[in-house]
Protein backbone atom coordinates (compact mmCIF):
# COMPACT_ATOMS: atom_id res chain seq x y z
CA UNK A 1 0.00 0.00 0.00
CA UNK A 2 2.96 2.70 0.14
CA UNK A 3 3.37 2.87 -3.27
CA UNK A 4 -0.41 3.77 -3.81
CA UNK A 5 0.05 6.26 -1.15
CA UNK A 6 3.09 8.10 -2.58
CA UNK A 7 1.19 8.04 -5.96
CA UNK A 8 -2.52 9.47 -3.79
CA UNK A 9 0.35 12.00 -2.70
CA UNK A 10 1.40 12.87 -6.50
CA UNK A 11 -1.88 13.15 -7.28
CA UNK A 12 -2.92 15.71 -4.50
CA UNK A 13 0.30 17.40 -4.92
CA UNK A 14 -0.90 17.85 -8.78
CA UNK A 15 -4.35 18.81 -7.81
CA UNK A 16 -2.83 21.75 -5.33
CA UNK A 17 -0.63 23.15 -8.66
CA UNK A 18 -3.42 23.32 -10.65
CA UNK A 19 -5.45 24.84 -8.46
CA UNK A 20 -3.29 27.82 -8.17
CA UNK A 21 -1.87 27.49 -11.76
CA UNK A 22 -1.89 31.44 -13.13
CA UNK A 23 -0.48 30.38 -16.49
CA UNK A 24 -1.77 27.42 -19.18
CA UNK A 25 2.27 25.89 -19.02
CA UNK A 26 1.91 25.25 -15.37
CA UNK A 27 -2.11 24.50 -15.25
CA UNK A 28 -1.53 21.75 -18.01
CA UNK A 29 1.88 20.43 -16.86
CA UNK A 30 0.14 20.11 -13.00
CA UNK A 31 -3.31 18.56 -15.24
CA UNK A 32 -0.73 16.32 -16.98
CA UNK A 33 0.86 14.91 -13.93
CA UNK A 34 -2.57 14.47 -11.88
CA UNK A 35 -3.48 12.31 -14.82
CA UNK A 36 -0.49 10.45 -15.02
CA UNK A 37 -0.53 9.80 -10.63
CA UNK A 38 -3.91 8.75 -10.55
CA UNK A 39 -3.57 6.24 -13.25
CA UNK A 40 0.19 4.71 -11.49
CA UNK A 41 -2.45 4.73 -8.24
CA UNK A 42 -4.61 1.79 -9.72
CA UNK A 43 -1.81 0.46 -11.09
CA UNK A 44 -0.35 0.31 -7.85
CA UNK A 45 -3.31 -0.93 -6.24
CA UNK A 46 -3.99 -4.10 -9.03
CA UNK A 47 -0.44 -4.44 -8.49
CA UNK A 48 -1.19 -5.33 -4.66
CA UNK A 49 -4.65 -7.70 -5.35
CA UNK A 50 -3.29 -9.86 -8.17
CA UNK A 51 -3.52 -13.33 -7.15
CA UNK A 52 -5.66 -12.24 -3.69
CA UNK A 53 -8.84 -14.30 -4.75
CA UNK A 54 -11.02 -12.11 -2.91
CA UNK A 55 -9.49 -8.78 -3.27
CA UNK A 56 -9.48 -9.62 -7.03
CA UNK A 57 -13.25 -9.70 -7.18
CA UNK A 58 -12.93 -6.30 -4.99
CA UNK A 59 -10.68 -5.09 -7.41
CA UNK A 60 -12.86 -6.27 -10.24
CA UNK A 61 -15.47 -4.12 -8.48
CA UNK A 62 -13.21 -1.05 -8.71
CA UNK A 63 -12.67 -1.12 -12.30
CA UNK A 64 -16.36 -1.47 -12.91
CA UNK A 65 -16.35 1.91 -11.23
CA UNK A 66 -14.25 3.23 -13.19
CA UNK A 67 -15.76 1.90 -16.34
CA UNK A 68 -19.24 3.28 -15.60
CA UNK A 69 -18.85 6.33 -13.39
CA UNK A 70 -18.65 9.41 -15.82
CA UNK A 71 -15.19 11.02 -14.34
CA UNK A 72 -13.50 8.18 -13.59
CA UNK A 73 -14.11 6.93 -17.44
CA UNK A 74 -13.30 10.49 -18.56
CA UNK A 75 -9.65 11.04 -16.67
CA UNK A 76 -8.96 7.34 -17.55
CA UNK A 77 -9.34 7.99 -21.15
CA UNK A 78 -7.90 11.59 -21.02
CA UNK A 79 -4.72 10.10 -19.61
CA UNK A 80 -4.30 7.52 -22.04
CA UNK A 81 -5.24 10.43 -25.10
CA UNK A 82 -2.61 12.69 -23.33
CA UNK A 83 0.22 9.96 -23.47
CA UNK A 84 -0.75 8.36 -27.14
CA UNK A 85 -2.36 11.35 -28.64
CA UNK A 86 -1.51 14.75 -30.19
CA UNK A 87 -4.87 16.75 -29.37
CA UNK A 88 -5.07 18.98 -26.46
CA UNK A 89 -7.25 17.44 -23.62
CA UNK A 90 -7.69 21.17 -22.03
CA UNK A 91 -8.01 24.67 -22.79
CA UNK A 92 -6.87 27.84 -21.20
CA UNK A 93 -10.20 29.69 -20.16
CA UNK A 94 -9.01 33.36 -19.36
CA UNK A 95 -9.99 35.48 -16.81
CA UNK A 96 -13.67 37.26 -17.37
CA UNK A 97 -13.97 34.29 -20.40
CA UNK A 98 -16.56 32.51 -18.32
CA UNK A 99 -19.22 33.34 -16.35
CA UNK A 100 -21.75 31.68 -13.97
CA UNK A 101 -24.89 32.67 -12.40
CA UNK A 102 -24.99 33.96 -8.56
CA UNK A 103 -28.36 33.69 -7.52
CA UNK A 104 -28.77 37.83 -6.30
CA UNK A 105 -25.43 39.30 -8.42
CA UNK A 106 -25.95 38.20 -11.84
CA UNK A 107 -23.44 37.16 -14.32
CA UNK A 108 -20.05 36.85 -12.04
CA UNK A 109 -17.12 36.09 -14.40
CA UNK A 110 -14.70 33.71 -13.14
CA UNK A 111 -10.89 33.54 -13.05
CA UNK A 112 -8.64 31.82 -15.53
CA UNK A 113 -8.94 28.20 -15.13
CA UNK A 114 -8.30 24.76 -17.33
CA UNK A 115 -11.50 23.66 -19.15
CA UNK A 116 -11.28 19.74 -20.37
CA UNK A 117 -12.18 18.87 -23.53
CA UNK A 118 -13.66 16.02 -24.71
CA UNK A 119 -10.87 13.28 -25.30
CA UNK A 120 -10.29 10.46 -27.94
CA UNK A 121 -8.98 7.03 -26.48
CA UNK A 122 -9.11 4.04 -29.22
CA UNK A 123 -10.93 6.28 -31.59
CA UNK A 124 -13.85 6.24 -29.30
CA UNK A 125 -14.43 9.93 -27.94
CA UNK A 126 -15.10 10.94 -24.53
CA UNK A 127 -16.83 13.90 -22.95
CA UNK A 128 -16.53 15.41 -19.97
CA UNK A 129 -17.87 14.37 -17.37
CA UNK A 130 -21.26 15.65 -16.00
CA UNK A 131 -21.68 13.87 -13.44
CA UNK A 132 -19.77 11.94 -10.88
CA UNK A 133 -21.75 8.77 -8.93
CA UNK A 134 -25.12 10.47 -10.20
CA UNK A 135 -23.69 14.11 -8.60
CA UNK A 136 -23.90 16.62 -11.21
CA UNK A 137 -20.81 18.76 -12.43
CA UNK A 138 -22.37 21.71 -13.69
CA UNK A 139 -19.05 22.81 -15.83
CA UNK A 140 -15.87 20.90 -16.94
CA UNK A 141 -13.29 22.37 -15.07
CA UNK A 142 -10.02 20.74 -15.17
CA UNK A 143 -9.29 22.00 -11.04
CA UNK A 144 -13.01 20.63 -10.15
CA UNK A 145 -12.79 17.36 -11.75
CA UNK A 146 -9.19 16.32 -10.01
CA UNK A 147 -10.96 17.98 -6.94
CA UNK A 148 -13.59 15.14 -6.96
CA UNK A 149 -11.32 12.11 -8.45
CA UNK A 150 -8.97 12.68 -5.58
CA UNK A 151 -11.65 12.64 -3.07
CA UNK A 152 -11.91 9.29 -4.29
CA UNK A 153 -8.96 8.04 -4.80
CA UNK A 154 -7.79 8.86 -1.04
CA UNK A 155 -11.35 6.71 -0.45
CA UNK A 156 -10.25 4.26 -2.45
CA UNK A 157 -6.45 4.20 -1.04
CA UNK A 158 -8.48 4.01 2.28
CA UNK A 159 -10.23 1.33 1.71
CA UNK A 160 -7.70 -1.03 0.05
CA UNK A 161 -5.47 -0.42 3.00
CA UNK A 162 -8.39 -1.79 5.18
CA UNK A 163 -8.72 -4.87 2.56
CA UNK A 164 -5.12 -5.70 1.77
CA UNK A 165 -3.42 -6.41 4.84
Amino acid sequence: MTAANRELKRVARAHRRLSSADSFDDAEDAWADFLAHANKVYLKLRAACHGQGLDWMWWRKIMDERRDDPLLAYIHHARNSDTHRLEETVEWIPIGAHTVQVPGLGDVATGPHLRALPVTDKDVVYLPPTEHFGGPIPYPQADAISALATRYLDELVIAATFRLR
